[in-house]
């Protein structure tokens, strides 16, 4: 469904913002707009389903927010409109909805919002039909939460010269507001909620963390290097977010530590129900970062164990990550442990060589290495990485 909507937003994506602000666009100069109030009934407004069609016979369903009557002003300025949208499934919690297309957002977020000038009006002056004011289309919308959802669609009129602010989906000044009105609809969202991603997110890298404790007691211990190693990824990986969300981020990667570690001393962690938890939620950038975080363990007690080498080369496949990236990440690993720190480690591991293969395999690929190698030393600067590889 994502895949869907991005491809429709780079072939399309301007004609849909046209069709979407194309209804406020026309207020003043159609034929419904009437000077003299006399016969113009009250200032109303409403909902309807629209289809949008292109010339290419492609096509899309939104929401049109249209208004007729006596324009509710007492004096001449310009008029403008603001839309957005609420989660409302939860009574006690309104949440916004994200925009995907770039034109339909708040300055300086991502969330919804549809803003339209209508011009100059006059007391006294009115539409006779009803006039488009907007549009929503929530196909291009991302709550934060997926599946069936109330939403409040909101439309805001008021005196442009005395404009309100909208921050974050949420009216902070209400000064120039003339007319406001929320309309109510269900829709079922295919793709995933922010919030959901997110909570995926956390989910995810909660797993990496159990899966270095797993790397870091294959030998039946986790060495204080290795805890501190882990614990500074942690501070690092939350170090972005403010100080509300860090401390609830920290409480989660802990808590995934102490239990990991736990279920390791017991032998209970399993790590093929891990790799297979961390694969499900799909985030790619999270499984190259989890074998970093694996390599960056196997490196802070200054020694590559065999054991380790092994289990972090399964991990990566079990990921599905590439083998040469597997490798890259390997190799700047080793560089930064000694020589000595290499001898608990065979050969075969340390140079990726499986038992399986053949001579001439062998010989083909430690040509391979030694090329590899032999050009890194000529681009590292004098030092222990240089003397290491």
């Amino acid at each position: 469904m994502e895949a869907i909507v991005v491809i429709i937003l780079f072939l399309f994506g301007g004609w849909i913002l046209r069709a979407l602000i194309a209804g406020g666009k026309s207020a003043v100069t159609g034929q419904s707009f009437q000077e003299s109030y006399r016969g113009i009934a009250d200032w109303t407004t409403k909902l309807e389903n629209e289809t949008f069609r292109s010339d290419n016979n492609t096509s899309f369903d939104f929401k049109a927010i249209k208004a007729k009557g006596l324009i509710p002003i007492a004096y001449s300025t310009s008029l403008s409109v603001i839309v957005n949208v609420h989660d409302i499934t939860d009574e006690n919690k309104k949440l916004p909805l994200i925009s995907f297309i770039g034109d339909l957002k708040e300055p300086h977020s991502s969330v919804f919002m549809q803003k339209t000038d209508l011009g100059l009006f006059r007391p006294d002056t009115g539409f006779t039909k009803w006039v488009e004011m907007g549009g929503v289309a929530p196909m291009f919308l991302q709550p934060p939460y997926g599946g069936n959802r109330k939403l409040g669609i909101n439309f805001f009129l008021y005196d442009t010269n005395n404009p309100i602010k909208i921050h974050h989906g949420f009216l902070d000044n209400t000064s120039g507001l003339i007319d406001y009105r929320q309309f109510e609809i269900n829709h079922n969202f295919e793709l995933k909620g922010y919030l959901e991603k997110s909570e995926d997110i956390d989910n995810a890298r909660a797993l990496s963390v159990k899966i270095a404790i797993a790397v870091a007691m294959s030998d039946g211990s986790l060495a204080d290097e290795e805890g501190d190693t882990i614990k500074n990824w942690i501070k690092t990986t939350i170090s972005a977010y403010s100080k509300e969300t860090q401390k609830e981020l920290k409480n989660i990667y802990n808590t995934a530590l102490k239990d990991a570690y736990k279920l390791a001393q017991k032998n209970k962690l399993v790590l093929s129900d891990l790799t297979s938890s961390l694969r499900n939620y799909n985030e790619i950038q999270i499984n190259y970062d989890t074998i970093d975080l694996c390599y960056k363990v196997m490196a802070a007690d200054g020694v590559a164990d065999k054991d380790e080498l092994r289990i972090i080369r399964k991990i990566g496949e079990s990921l599905d990550i590439d083998i040469s990236e597997l490798d890259k990440m390997k190799d700047k690993s080793l560089m930064s442990l000694s020589n000595e720190a290499t001898q608990n480690s065979s050969i075969e591991e340390i140079l990726g060589i499986e038992k399986s293969w053949d001579k001439e395999r062998i010989k083909k690929h430690l040509t391979t290495e030694f090329q590899k190698w032999n050009n890194r030393i000529s681009t590292l600067n004098e030092g222990d990485e240089r003397n290491n590889a």
